[in-house]
């Protein structure tokens, strides 16, 4: 699988913890295929197996959410859209899955 370094993504471990990190590098340590993640102060470095699904994201800001509901004047004043606070957004989009056991 081909990742983009210094992109964001978010990886489910076969625990299925979700995390949002970004890509830094890929590991070949004698034959193991090693990926490895950073989220500010934290690393987190997994074998492929490990990995039940890779996705990337696209992020819709409250404010871009206002301009595109034609709202943005009642959005500016009051933060919220017809009496509703806005929050951002996620679209995601898998990149990597393992396949199921027997399917």
């Amino acid at each position: 699988m081909n990742l983009t370094k210094n992109k964001w993504y978010r990886i489910t471990d076969i625990n299925g913890k979700k995390s949002k990190m970004r890509f830094i590098s890929k590991m070949d340590m004698h034959g193991i295929i090693m990926y490895s993640f950073k989220e500010w102060g934290k690393t987190l470095i997994i074998s492929e197996g490990s990995i039940v699904k890779i996705e990337s994201y696209e992020t819709i800001t409250p404010d871009e959410q206002a301009r595109e509901m034609g709202c943005w004047d009642e959005y500016k004043t009051y933060m919220m859209v017809n009496g509703k606070t806005l929050r951002n957004k996620y679209i995601y989009k898998t990149i990597f899955e393992t396949k199921k056991q027997g399917a």
